[in-house]
């Protein structure tokens, strides 16, 4: 009567149903085991076959793969689904007897749910699993195992049992069989006499004893069952000086039996040569004549139960040997050091062992290298996208992703490329590339949008030339400087002989308080033109001055009071000077006197910085004293009085009414301060 019944699909776990079959049968017979329908006769009702097998059968193994579920036929239908499949069969069957019904779950396969069932295998969803992966695959079948009520001795416990024979009649060189189980005979002298010969034999009584509990660990020292072992043999008195065994040959040839089990375990080392003494790794050296292992009082039935405990022996290797070549097939070229590892547990002393510790080694020094090479890449990426970030230009970006395409900033540097390469979206910063290497000042693009330009006559502090006040519309996009321009920027300019330094050194220079990020003061709106002239030659782009209404309109981002973030004036939000004209003044966040490093205060709504304070910025427009007759497209005016420009946002050195969005003021063309410089626009 079968056991055991194993289902299984092919295409879904056929590797790992070979193992499990081979770890299964070295506790039960072949025809303990129903394993595939293979074994069904021809011209039967499979069917009828396959539900009376099941029948037969304690316990039905279902091994469910990660294609358990999905498996098709070749109409392209679920086989599950069909009530002639197989495994629908077997599992039916069993759920109807009510037998055990152990799912084994392969690597962690999830459970089948009941909604992925049909409903003849209702109920498999709650049975409760098993796990057989190949990293714990010793592990796991050994639980399975215990699960199953079988007994672990294993094959080595058969070995050690064999070996126990051949010492309890009076082979005591055969302790060595004993030593990698854990059993330490006397070492002996090389010289060692007859008496020190005898005195290593392990008496009857304390072989049976160890036999026990090597058959059964959890009871040290019980009786064993020697139903299976000759009476005389388990009661074997020490030698004496009788006759020898009929047949020495039997003998011999059982015990090369074991020694060869033993060696295709890695539990001997010696020759094959039917002598437990000599040539072994754990044996005394003086055990050179095989006189010793002829026990005088044993007939050929005993030599007969020896024979068959080492053919045992012997089937038990060939397990070991096979369980260990699919392990190997498996894992052998997997690359994975977990599984190598794990192969290693189960067969430290394996033919293929030392192969396996070799691909750990090699993986090991392979994934060193690679974590080198990985790092010294990722500080290779970093360095290059500091520099394109610092750059912030077209160029910058495309040099980046030249050598690091994969890299993990690639994503983003495209973004920005092709941010570069078309700005378009409001909010959006870009730095345009130079000609020649470095990029333009920062710029963000402005939506286009409606306003109202001027003050009303109720607003504190206007000037009759704010009016009247009209509608403009600005109805296309545009890019305003993120900040006035710098003195870095304008050193760009200069270095390339395209703006004259001397000019604002003759006029003033930087006056002492610093150049780098503060605002280039002591231009003239000429020098502007001349930035704006080179800036666009450099990038291919059209640079040039804001309009008037462009400046309002960018200035007040979309809000309709006095300042962009409301009607009263503050040192939190802008650098400027004393209620009553004229000199700078620190006060709160404005801790300078005079002008201030660039977006040192809050940007308004548009992100851009210091349209309030800091410097007069130069617009295109000539001076008009009112709004009548001005363009409401957002063009510049360029009629009127054009020797002199309009300034607006006030200054670090006036009072605060100066500071307004709708406040206008003008200088010649041709004078430069200490109180003005610009900002540029760029046509999108």
């Amino acid at each position: 009567m079968a056991k055991l019944f194993i289902s299984y699909r092919r295409a879904d776990s056929q590797h790992a149903v070979d193992r499990l079959y081979e770890g299964l049968r070295k506790h039960l017979k072949k025809s303990d085991i129903f394993i595939d329908v293979d074994n069904i006769p021809k011209g039967v009702d499979f069917v009828e076959h396959l539900s009376k097998q099941v029948a037969q059968c304690e316990t039905l193994l279902v091994v469910v793969g990660p294609q358990w579920l999905t498996i098709k036929d070749e109409d392209g239908r679920r086989r599950l689904d069909d009530p002639q499949d197989f495994v629908r069969i077997e599992i039916e069957a069993a759920l109807k007897r009510d037998i055990p019904v152990i799912p084994i779950l392969l690597d962690n396969t999830p459970m089948p749910k009941a909604a992925d069932l049909p409903p003849a295998l209702q109920g498999f969803e709650r049975r409760n699993a098993a796990l057989l992966r190949r990293d714990a695959f010793r592990a796991d079948l050994g639980e399975l195992i215990e699960d199953l009520g079988l007994k672990r001795s294993g094959g080595a416990g058969r070995i050690a049992a064999a070996a126990l024979l051949l010492a309890a009649i009076g082979a005591g060189g055969a302790a060595w069989m004993l030593d990698p189980l854990g059993w330490r005979a006397p070492t002996l002298a090389p010289d060692a006499g007859e008496e020190a010969i005898a005195a290593t034999e392990i008496p009857p009584q304390q072989a049976a004893e160890a036999f026990a509990d090597l058959i059964d660990p959890d009871t040290p020292g019980a009786a064993p069952d020697f139903s299976a072992i000759p009476e005389q043999i388990a009661t074997k008195e020490p030698q004496t000086t009788e006759t020898p065994p009929e047949d020495p040959a039997i003998r011999n040839a059982a015990i090369r039996r074991v020694q060869a089990a033993l060696k295709r375990m890695g539990l001997y080392d010696g020759a094959l040569d039917g002598d437990a003494g000599p040539g072994t790794r754990n044996a005394a050296a003086a055990y050179a004549e095989p006189k010793f292992l002829d026990p005088p009082d044993l007939s050929t039935a005993a030599l007969d139960d020896i024979t068959r405990f080492a053919e045992r022996a012997g089937e038990d290797a060939d397990a070991f040997e096979a369980d260990e070549r699919n392990a190997w097939a498996e894992v052998g070229g997997s690359g994975s050091i977990v599984l190598l590892e794990g192969f290693l547990r189960d067969y430290p002393k394996g033919v293929n062992a030392e192969k396996a510790r070799g691909q750990i080694a090699s993986l090991n020094a392979e994934a060193a290298a690679a974590a080198q090479r990985a790092q010294a890449a990722r500080e290779a990426e970093a360095q290059a996208w500091a520099l394109a970030q610092r750059t912030d230009t077209k160029a910058g970006y495309e040099r980046y992703l030249a050598s690091h395409a994969s890299g993990a900033n690639a994503s983003t540097a495209r973004a920005k490329l092709k941010a570069l390469e078309s700005p378009s979206t409001p909010g959006q910063v870009f730095r345009d590339a130079l000609s020649g290497g470095g990029a333009g000042p920062e710029m963000v693009v402005i939506p286009s949008g409606q306003f109202v330009m001027g003050s009303p006559a109720s607003e504190a502090g206007r000037d009759d030339d704010e009016g009247p006040v009209r509608t403009v519309r600005i109805d296309y996009k545009f890019a305003v400087g993120k900040y006035e321009v710098t003195w870095a920027e304008w050193g760009t300019c200069v270095a390339d002989g395209a703006c004259d330094d001397a000019g604002p050194v003759s006029k003033g220079g930087d006056e002492g308080w610093g150049r780098g990020s503060r605002p280039v003061i002591n231009v003239d709106w000429n020098d502007a033109q001349a930035y704006v002239r080179w800036l666009s030659r450099k990038t291919g782009k059209t640079y040039r001055l804001l309009s008037e209404a462009e400046w309002e309109y960018s200035a007040r981002a979309g809000t309709t009071t006095a300042y962009w973030w409301g009607d009263r004036a503050s040192h939190d939000y802008a650098n400027y000077g004393k209620d009553q004209c004229c000199s700078g003044l620190a006060s709160g966040r404005d801790e300078w006197v005079n002008t201030a490093p660039v977006g040192r205060f809050p940007a308004n709504a548009f992100g851009l910085y210091d349209m309030h304070g800091n410097v007069w910025e130069w617009t295109q427009d000539c001076w008009n004293g009112s709004y009548s007759g001005a363009p409401t497209n957002g063009s510049a005016w360029i009629s009127g009085d054009c020797s002199r420009r309009v300034l607006r946002g006030g200054s670090w050195y006036l009072y605060p009414r100066l500071l307004r969005s709708a406040s206008r003021f003008r200088s010649t063309t041709s004078v430069p301060s200490y109180v003005v410089g610009f900002r540029v626009a760029r046509t999108l």
